[in-house]
């Protein structure tokens, strides 16, 4: 394991900056790239086009040298969902934190906390490191196909630490981050798409419970990343549900959106239409990662306890950078009585979510909430006003 491609710093003005001397990119990055690659389809054809249909690696229908599948990802379209499987052999041997035995969770040493192989040093605010198990890879000369790209970010090196208690400079050195890392990926042309996601929670199966995210390049388009309608969906919620407005900045809003699948869902996005990270000037990154975290503090309880959630990063993919507005989309967990929200038979089989708390309602309460558990800066009250459209 190499070490981090990406290291940032704040520095005492509070000005996030790259600490150039610790930017490096891997030797395996200046790698060669195929031209017309030939695909294995899931009918077995050959094709040279790369498209949302069909992508492999080097053992989509390969074997290895011992006449046994290849340890390589590989996808296979599922034409019910409408949507690729990736099947990942090498993190067969990984195992989700909450199903290791106490003893030996205990006795693991953690791979994030330094000094560690993947993390030498400490100190640091944001690490951009190759994920130990890939779910597509970067493949060597001679080794196939290109397939895609899988990082992993750290944004503290506190075993206990949380994005929620983070400051807004260095979650805006985060994004600054995961914008640069996103437009590396975009430029290899078997890269599709980049997904960005952190968790917090057993629910979500992490195999290292140091605080992290993954950054992953896809060489497809996965389907919620896509657009189905002509209009701007965010600038319409904006526009037509002033109502569910959590909290409102002059460049940012949060909203619980009309469709939520779950209790406390909530999207996080500029007001400008934007496609990236990339597009966003410094100032509105700025006051976007103030939002991402208003937007997390929202979900915090009466004792600073942060349920388990999902925030992910939906950037527009290669063909939709006109239509796709950029937006996080935070899932948390927790029901509005207690307990936990978990997706039962009707929206795992059929696809279909069920939501017992209407959008109104939890907007209500996320913003009593944040007016009670938020710095001075991310208190907002009930907007008096329709909220500010797109200029894009």
């Amino acid at each position: 394991m190499t070490g981090p491609r990406w290291a940032w710093a704040t520095s005492g003005a509070g000005t996030t900056r790259p600490r150039t001397e610790s930017i490096r990119r891997r030797q395996s990055d200046q790698r060669r790239i195929v031209a017309n690659p030939v695909l294995l389809t899931p009918n077995g054809t050959l094709n040279r086009m790369v498209d949302d249909r069909y992508f492999a690696s080097s053992a989509y229908g390969h074997r290895d040298r011992d006449g046994g599948p290849a340890n390589r990802p590989a996808g296979w379209w599922n034409p019910v969902e409408e949507e690729w499987t990736i099947q990942v052999p090498s993190r067969s041997g990984s195992t989700a934190q909450v199903d290791l035995p106490d003893l030996l969770r205990r006795a693991q040493g953690c791979p994030f906390c330094p000094p560690a192989p993947e993390v030498p040093v400490a100190g640091y605010d944001v690490l951009l490191i190759p994920s130990k198990y890939p779910l597509v890879e970067s493949l060597p000369d001679g080794d196939g196909l290109i397939s895609g790209c899988h990082d992993v970010f750290l944004y503290t090196d506190d075993h206990a630490g949380r994005l929620v208690d983070q400051s807004r400079d260095r979650v805006a050195g985060l994004l600054a981050a995961l914008a640069a890392r996103t437009e590396q990926m975009l430029a290899d042309p078997l890269v599709r798409a980049v997904f960005g996601f952190e968790c917090q929670g057993d629910h979500f199966g992490p195999t290292v419970a140091h605080p992290h995210g993954q950054l992953i390049g896809f060489p497809f388009v996965p389907r919620r990343l896509s657009v189905a309608g002509p209009d701007c969906l965010m600038c319409t919620i904006r526009h037509e549900a002033p109502h569910l407005v959590v909290h409102g900045g002059q460049s940012s809003v949060v909203a619980v959106p009309p469709y939520a699948r779950f209790p406390f869902e909530m999207v996080v996005a500029p007001t400008r239409h934007v496609p990236t990270l990339s597009q966003l000037a410094e100032a509105e990154l700025t006051e976007l990662a103030g939002s991402v975290l208003a937007a997390l503090r929202a979900c915090l309880d009466d004792e600073a306890a942060m349920p388990q959630h999902l925030l992910t990063v939906m950037q527009a993919a290669k063909g939709h950078q006109e239509r796709h507005h950029l937006r996080f989309e935070l899932l948390p967990l927790h029901r509005p009585g207690g307990g936990i929200k978990r997706p039962g038979g009707v929206e795992i089989g059929a696809g279909v979510y069920l939501n017992s708390l209407p959008p109104s309602q939890a907007a209500t309460l996320l913003r009593e909430r944040l007016r009670e558990r938020s710095p001075r800066e991310f208190r907002s009250s009930a907007p008096s006003g329709p909220v500010p459209t797109c200029s894009g």
